[in-house]
């Protein structure tokens, strides 16, 4: 099983879909997303 790990994507669009594109490409089997809290507006 072929597994990519995604991160820090701020925002930024075209690397993301240029990383999955490359994803696809591989014949990736699983996409793990690490998502970071930025900002918490509950304080």
């Amino acid at each position: 099983m072929k597994i990519a790990i995604i991160s820090d994507m701020h925002g930024n669009l075209e690397a993301l879909k240029a990383t999955l594109k490359d994803i696809e490409k591989r014949k990736i089997d699983k996409i793990i997303c690490l998502i970071a809290k930025i900002v918490d507006f509950l304080q």
